[in-house]
């Protein structure tokens, strides 16, 4: 069974891998545009 705090802990890394993923997207995107 996974404890609170693992949960918490994998949750937020996956929160923050997400976040940094869409924050590459939308740069590319946004110097594609301007180019």
């Amino acid at each position: 069974m996974i404890s609170r705090r693992d949960f918490l802990t994998t949750s937020t890394a996956a929160g923050l891998a997400t976040g940094a993923l869409a924050g590459v997207a939308m740069t590319a995107c946004a110097s594609a545009d301007s180019a």
